[in-house]
């Protein structure tokens, strides 16, 4: 068939396209799997640019060699440098320890452009980010001059801001095997004691960062899998409980602060938990965890839900919590709520906290689909809510009935006064006789 079409005129494109489709066909099925750094999709990325794009080191292919990043290069080499010389090992040990998964750490990059198929380039790469990337975790002054702009005291609170803000960038990412890589081989660890090292290294660096969600320290990640560094912190924040998915429609989210208050009697309650396991709602009291509104939240928590959205069988808990918190703060008065409980911790003013809720969730540029993780709380909030509201419509409604009924004409009034006062004198007069009784008999 294809055959006879192409005699008939210009056709190789039929052939060109069978190829093709054949090529795909054989094509790794686990490639997919294998990705877990992603670009970012322009029509999301031009709603907020600047919160996906490293301003002071770029880390991995994506930014390398953008003219505004490269005079980190000079410090990354010396963070390499510095790292073959305290663990006392050759450079070429740890490149024959990363040969060995370089196709695995190739294929952890969506649209890895052809330059960096180059397996000594990207090796290169791999093995002078790392190694930057584990001085910078381990803060290790002592190790580095005490004028170094970058690695001493000076240096890291000059630079600390901006750099986590770098290092939990989407386009950013190194893949964390090559941390525990290079931990394993500078060390002796197994693979286990290595996860484990890094794991608690990475918690402990980003703990005490003014960002977000105040992290957990105490959270067991000492043996999962993390793929790089926005995803170990996106499981330390998003907490470990297991949620039931299911979407709701728009109409069912929850009502603002101020009307959950006032409508409802909600009592609002800061968790003690630090990650979005504290969310909870129970006996008309809703349990928040402390909220961070700081100078790198809004790039970390875009940064969490651009991963989450790109990333298959994540649960989408950022993106939940977030679409969740922009229902419930809507106003000042809003705000004001959930920072008397110190729900929120910013230097903010109410209005401004709402606004910058609201900017988030517009700048996440898809809709979660109200619910996700949080479904059987937004439902039983809703629950309570509308049962809660609808008792207060009655009683209202009963009692503008009694005073039109009892009060409009003033001879009702005061037959409504006689019958209640006989209604007394008799529930008075039968209690009397009865105590008058039991004494007698006694």
């Amino acid at each position: 068939m294809v055959e006879e079409a192409t005699t008939a005129g210009n056709w190789e494109w039929v052939i060109e396209l069978e190829e093709r489709g054949r090529s795909l066909d054989n094509r790794n099925d686990n490639l997919w799997e294998k990705q877990s750094i992603y670009r970012v999709p322009t029509s999301i990325k031009n709603l907020n640019r600047k919160v996906y794009e490293p301003r002071l080191v770029s880390l991995g292919p994506y930014h390398h060699g953008t003219p505004e990043l490269k005079a980190m290069e000079e410090h990354k080499e010396r963070a390499l440098h510095n790292f073959c010389k305290k663990t006392k090992k050759r450079l070429s040990v740890f490149v024959e320890a990363l040969k060995g998964i370089v196709e695995d750490l190739m294929g952890s990059y969506d649209m890895l452009e052809e330059e960096w198929r180059d397996t000594s380039r990207f090796l290169q790469l791999m093995i002078v980010d790392g190694c930057f990337l584990f001085e910078i975790l381990d803060g290790r002054i002592a190790d580095h001059e005490k004028n170094d702009p970058i690695f001493s005291s000076q240096g890291i609170l000059n630079n600390k801001d901006v750099m986590m803000q770098d290092m939990l960038k989407i386009e950013n990412q190194v893949p964390l095997i090559v941390l525990t890589t290079l931990a394993a081989t500078a060390w002796g660890k197994t693979v286990d004691e290595a996860n484990k090292f890094i794991n608690n290294m990475v918690v402990e660096f980003f703990a005490n960062a003014k960002f977000v969600f105040p992290l957990d320290e105490s959270i067991d990640l000492a043996f999962y899998n993390g793929l790089h560094l926005l995803d170990l912190i996106c499981q330390a924040a998003g907490g470990q409980k297991q949620k039931y998915y299911r979407v709701l429609s728009d109409s069912k989210q929850v009502p603002s602060a101020s009307s959950l208050h006032k409508k409802a009697q909600v009592e609002l309650k800061k968790s003690e938990t630090k990650n979005l396991d504290g969310i909870s709602f129970e006996n008309g009291v809703l349990t928040l965890p402390a909220f961070r509104i700081h100078s790198t939240t809004e790039s970390v928590l875009l940064n969490m839900v651009a991963f989450e959205n790109r990333h298959p069988g994540e649960n989408h808990r950022v993106s939940s919590y977030i679409d969740f918190m922009s229902a419930l703060l809507i106003s000042a008065e809003d705000s004001l709520l959930i920072r008397c409980v110190n729900v929120v911790e910013t230097r903010r003013n109410d209005e401004s906290v709402s606004v910058f809720i609201q900017k988030v969730r517009n700048d996440m540029g898809f809709n979660p689909g109200h619910g996700f993780a949080l479904y059987d709380i937004t439902k039983n909030l809703n629950r309570y809510y509308i049962r809660r509201k609808n008792w207060k419509k009655r009683l209202h409604e009963w009692g503008s009935n009694f005073m039109q009924t009892y009060f409009k004409n003033p001879w009702t009034f005061t037959a409504l006064i006689a019958a209640t006062l006989l209604l007394v004198c008799t529930i008075i007069q039968t209690v009397t006789g009865v105590l008058s009784l039991k004494s007698n008999h006694n």
